[in-house]
């Protein structure tokens, strides 16, 4: 049984706060279309990872790579690790939460 002192709240347990964004992206995930990226859009990140929206539903610990474009000038490639997933608020697709295992400048 937890007490009140071994409670804590999501944002207790966050290392960062998450920054809302809404960047274009591309996305692919290890598995039959492995070979192919999907076009996103990244709602939110933090230094360690980042969240956007899957038309395909996925499963903790899948890896793949997400293609992010920061400026007309600057996109990075990041291998990235699924953490969790649920059904996007517009009922349309996932938000796919991932770490950022490594980064690659484009």
């Amino acid at each position: 049984m937890q007490t009140k002192e071994s409670k804590k709240t999501v944002m207790e347990r966050r290392t960062y706060e998450r920054i809302p964004t809404n960047m274009p992206a591309l996305y692919r995930l290890k598995g039959p279309a492995a070979y192919k990226f999907f076009e996103s859009t990244v709602i939110n990140m933090t230094p360690e990872g980042l969240c956007f929206i899957s038309q395909h539903k996925v499963k903790p610990k899948m890896k793949g790579q997400i293609q992010v474009e920061l400026s007309k000038k600057d996109k990075v490639l990041l291998e990235v690790e699924v953490r969790w997933f649920k059904p996007a608020d517009s009922k349309n697709g996932y938000n796919v939460g991932v770490k950022v295992l490594t980064e690659t400048k484009l």
